[in-house]
């Protein structure tokens, strides 16, 4: 029996135990995982028996005119069962007064979007794979880090690890859903 909640009061890293993120270059770890739940605007989690989440959807908004949905993950036994159509159908109902919500996905991914209404367009994203280096919790400190080592010298290093992470064989695109 799979349950929804609209809340992550209960959630802990114990709850999010592998699995997600598959194919991911650099994968959020649980306490990155929970962070990004909790900080987000909007997040629905879908759970087992035993309350472990097999599924997630979060959303960032304006609460005016609009909003992203940055991630949805469902773990791979769990797929084909209804379970991230369920979560996205909840989300949109949280999200049903904005006049746009977005998401970004791979192309073999698009289809299960315009299942749910949304339509096919262009967009554009910009990557930081350097991220996981930086060891700040606050994101305004890193992104200062990250700019002085770049103006510092260490530039190449970031022109590295992104041509490192793109030729990478098993690297599949961080924006699938």
């Amino acid at each position: 029996m799979v349950s929804y909640s609209e809340s992550t009061v209960d959630l802990s890293e114990r709850h999010l135990r592998g699995g997600f993120f598959e194919g991911w270059a650099a994968p959020p770890d649980p306490s990155q995982h929970l962070r990004l739940l909790q900080n987000s605007t909007h997040v629905v989690v879908a759970r087992d028996d035993t309350g472990d989440v097999i599924g997630f959807v979060n959303a960032l908004a304006d609460g005016v005119l609009s909003a992203y949905v940055p991630l949805l993950e469902v773990l791979p036994v769990h797929r084909g069962k209804g379970v991230g159509t369920e979560l996205v159908r909840r989300l949109l109902d949280n999200l049903v007064g904005l006049y746009m919500v977005d998401v970004m996905c791979d192309p073999e991914i698009r289809p299960f979007y315009e299942r749910l209404g949304f339509v096919a367009a262009s967009g554009a994203v910009r990557r930081n794979y350097e991220w996981r280096n930086m060891t700040s919790t606050n994101p305004i400190t890193a992104a200062r880090r990250y700019r002085r080592r770049a103006r510092s010298g260490q530039s190449a290093r970031v022109r590295d690890c992104k041509r490192d992470a793109l030729e990478r064989p098993d690297n599949a695109s961080p924006t699938r859903r």
